[in-house]
This record gives structure tokens, C-alpha cells and sequence, in this order.
């Protein structure tokens, strides 16, 4: 720790596209993530974690191809996680806990295949998945299991109607469409992506 302070500065853009690691975690820094971090095209790891960042998470970090780290934990990042985290290939590690995000947890982390370790605890995310005909919930912020039934039926009601035997019968896409928008936007604490 070096207890640096104050807002993280534009111009740290300009410190070389050759840099590969940028770690300023357990500092007192401040305000948003820049999103001119993505002009560190070659960074493999990012580092600043336990610092007091507020704001969301910026999508431009999806461009940076190089990354293997992303340490984001102990701030006060807030919106959803971006769906631009899964353009990251070659992620091995990603934290984003004890923060303030919301939403679920986007499908496309899921593939990334290098990635070993993730942590999304302590925010208010859940991620649900289907795998296998088994339905997992990951529910860290314990949301009622009155509040994830209801989200389960609507959904698994949606299925049954895309389902009856005639095709006359079947539930139209865009009807589909609109209930699952209906339904995300209901419980959007639930993480439908």
C-alpha cells in the first residue's frame, strides 16, 4: 500500500502501449475508470483493487486483447458488469467483489477459456444456469426464494407455450421476446441475460 490519492489522471493513457502491468491496488484513488485505459492495448494485468472507484465498469476494457488479470475488488463500482468482459480470451483471473454491481452476471464470461478464477461476491448479482437440464443458482446476496420461484415459473412457463404439440398452438417469437424482456426488467435483480 502507498496510500496514493486523488483522481486517477487521462493521462495515464500515455504511459506506453508497451505496458504490460499496471497494478495501483490498496491506495486511496478515486472517481471513474477511464475509459482511455484502453489505449494499454498490450496490458496483461490491471490492478486497482481496494482503492475508493465509483461509476461502472467501462466496456472499452473488452478491447484490451492481452488481458490475463483484471483486479477490480473492494471499490464502489456500480451498473452491471459488461457483456465487452467476454471478449477477453485470455482472462485467467477476474475479481470484481465487494462492489456495488448489479444485474447478472453476462453469459459471455462464461467463454472466456483461460479463466480460472472469478469472484463476484458481495454485489448484487446472481447468475443462473441451465446446464444439462439442471437449473444452478448462484445466489450470494440471498435473494428470497419467493422472488427466484416467481422468476423461474414465468420463465419455465414461456417454455411449456414455445413447447405444445401443434405448431398453430406454439407461442409466437416475439410474444417470447417481450415476455422475456417483461420478465428481466420484473426481476432484474435475478440476472437474466
Amino acid at each position: 500500500m502507498n496510500m496514493f490519492g486523488g483522481v486517477l489522471p487521462n493521462s495515464i493513457a500515455n504511459l506506453s502501449t508497451s505496458l504490460i502491468q499496471l497494478y495501483l491496488g490498496g491506495n486511496l484513488i478515486y472517481g471513474n475508470i477511464s475509459e482511455i485505459l484502453e489505449n494499454l492495448v498490450n496490458l496483461e494485468t490491471l490492478g486497482i483493487d481496494e482503492n475508493l472507484f465509483t461509476g461502472v465498469i467501462p466496456t472499452s476494457l473488452g478491447k484490451l486483447q492481452s488481458l490475463q488479470r483484471l483486479w477490480f475488488d473492494k471499490n464502489r463500482l456500480s451498473g452491471e458488469i459488461p457483456r465487452s468482459i467476454g471478449n477477453l480470451t485470455k482472462i485467467v483471473t477476474l475479481n470484481l467483489f465487494d462492489n456495488k454491481l448489479e444485474g447478472g452476471i453476462p453469459t459471455t464470461i462464461a467463454d472466456c477459456p483461460r479463466r480460472e478464477e472469478s469472484n463476484f461476491n458481495n454485489n448484487r448479482v446472481a447468475e443462473i444456469d441451465v446446464e444439462e437440464g439442471n437449473i444452478k443458482i448462484e445466489n450470494p446476496n440471498r435473494i428470497s426464494a419467493d422472488h427466484l420461484q416467481k422468476c423461474l415459473v414465468s420463465v419455465l412457463e414461456i417454455g411449456v407455450a414455445c413447447s405444445e404439440e401443434s405448431p398453430n398452438e406454439r407461442m409466437k417469437m416475439g410474444d417470447v421476446v417481450r415476455e422475456l424482456e417483461h420478465i428481466r426488467n420484473a426481476y432484474v435483480g435475478v440476472g437474466i441475460h
